[in-house]
């Protein structure tokens, strides 16, 4: 819903251009775990993650309004850290790291070290899940293949 939204809200300003957004929501169990506010709710956050797996869900949205494009899909990974120690905790909360993340980590920065498997898409849980996006992309006939992305 969140990446749709945005999506529209630039796409109603410039109605030709080719709009990509989207949103990520970390979830343990019924519980989401969204952008951690300070240091302790980041703790709490990575505690809980801490030897559990817990689900990634992006959601994208591709949407042009004068080409009637509008495409929304929604990848799901599954990611299991490893059981951390209250110092590795602590130590990752004070990299400042979780902040601004889903979740309160980054897959692709320090707290790769924590994560023993994922089952699903690495770019989903970065926030953007790319082989997806760009079989979407390929099938509106927009080519990415040696840096360029002309509409073919």
């Amino acid at each position: 819903r969140l990446s749709r939204e945005k999506a529209m809200a630039i796409a109603y300003r410039y109605k030709h251009a080719l709009v990509i957004a989207a949103d990520t929501v970390v979830s343990m169990g019924d519980i989401i775990l969204g952008k951690p506010e300070d240091n302790r709710q980041a703790y709490r956050y990575i505690k809980m993650l801490s030897g559990m797996t817990h689900d990634v869900f992006s959601a994208y949205t591709i949407v042009q309004l004068a080409g009637d494009i509008d495409i929304t899909r929604l990848v799901h990974t599954r990611v299991h850290f490893k059981e951390m120690t209250e110092n590795e905790i602590s130590w990752y909360v004070s990299t400042g790291e979780p902040k601004g993340k889903a979740g309160g980590y980054a897959i692709q920065g320090k707290a790769s070290i924590f994560i023993d498997r994922i089952d699903g898409s690495y770019t989903n849980v970065i926030g953007l899940p790319l082989a997806e996006l760009c079989d979407d992309l390929l099938r509106l006939g927009v080519t990415y293949l040696g840096g360029s992305m002309d509409k073919q």
